[in-house]
């Protein structure tokens, strides 16, 4: 893995959108997220307003730019495989995960809801260093 295979990263992020969508699904943690964020119908319904189509997509644009990093850093580490690249996506996370609890202290955001919202990106990062460490798309 020399160099960022494209389509390697966009499938990684079209599979991140996914694993982000099921974790906030009915079928995951939807009810405690919504619950612990103090989020309400009402709330949930002003922000579909602004347009779901925007959401999604800068939600896209984002975890494009997170596949975009990720590849990067497995490049820079000269990452082999999953399991050599591994540890470098868990320290990523464990750096985001740090972030988050920080404002966590400052926010007063339940210890739980940092976890939803931490396992979600954890979730999401193993997935796509998977992807992004088939043997398919090394270059």
């Amino acid at each position: 893995m020399t160099r960022v295979h494209h389509l390697a990263v966009w499938i990684a992020a079209l599979f991140g959108m996914v694993v982000g969508i099921l974790w906030y699904s009915p079928f995951l943690f939807e009810s405690q997220w919504m619950t612990l964020s103090g989020m309400t119908a009402e709330r949930l319904e002003k922000v579909e307003n602004m347009g779901l189509g925007l959401i999604y997509g800068l939600a896209l644009v984002l975890i494009i730019v997170q596949a975009y990093l990720l590849a990067w850093f497995l490049i820079k580490t000269q990452s082999k495989g999953f399991f050599t690249a591994l540890p470098v996506a868990l320290g990523l996370w464990f750096l985001v995960s740090c972030v988050m609890a920080g404002g966590m202290i400052w926010e007063g955001m339940s210890v739980v809801l940092l976890g939803i919202n931490s396992g979600c990106y954890l979730a999401q990062i193993i997935v796509m260093t998977a992807i992004l460490c088939l043997p398919l798309f090394r270059k």
